[in-house]
């Protein structure tokens, strides 16, 4: 019930969502003190039809695109505002 906090969840995966989300909450507070960059992902699929090669290539670049790109994204947004 703090209305100086605000908690979002958004799939970092997808680029377009971070800078609207960062976008709002500089419109909403100003600044932005603290990121927890809390993300991170791991997969335990089966092959689902696909050779082993491809589901690690699959599943590479997912858990890339959370792990490192949407964390990168995310402080190079905030950091564009300052």
């Amino acid at each position: 019930d703090n209305p100086n906090l605000e908690f979002v969840q958004w799939d970092i995966s997808d680029v377009s969502q971070t800078q609207v989300v960062i976008d709002k909450l500089f419109c909403r507070f100003g600044h932005i003190d603290i990121i927890v960059n809390n993300a991170g992902v791991n997969v335990l699929t089966n092959n689902n039809g696909i050779s082993e090669k491809e589901r690690l290539v699959n599943e590479t670049a997912f858990i890339h695109s959370v792990n490192v790109i949407g964390i990168s994204e995310i402080c190079k947004a905030v950091i564009s505002k300052v």
